[in-house]
C-alpha cells in the first residue's frame, strides 16, 4: 500500500507543478500583452517630455501630468494580472 500512496503522491505533485506552469504562462503572456506594452508608450511619452521641456514647458508639463495618470493605471493594471 505504501508504493500505492507514494505514486499518488508523486503524481498529485507533478499535477501541482503543471498547474503552476500554466498559471505563471498565463501571467507572464497578460503582462507582455498589456503592461509591457503600456509601459512602452509611457516611456515613450517621457522622451516626448524630454524633448518638449525646453522647447514648450507648457505642453511638457502637461505631457507629464497625463503620463503620471497612465502609469498609475498601468499599476493598477499589473496589481490586478497579479492578483486576479
Amino acid at each position: 500500500m505504501g508504493i500505492l500512496r507514494k505514486e499518488d503522491d508523486d503524481y498529485e505533485k507533478l499535477q501541482m507543478l503543471q498547474v503552476q506552469e500554466m498559471e505563471r504562462k498565463r501571467i507572464a503572456n497578460e503582462l507582455h500583452d498589456t503592461a509591457a506594452q503600456s509601459l512602452i508608450a509611457a516611456y515613450n511619452k517621457m522622451e516626448l517630455c524630454y524633448n518638449l521641456i525646453d522647447v514648450d514647458t507648457i505642453r511638457a508639463k502637461l505631457e507629464i501630468q497625463t503620463t503620471k495618470k497612465y502609469m498609475k493605471d498601468i499599476l493598477a493594471e499589473i496589481r490586478e494580472t497579479i492578483y486576479d
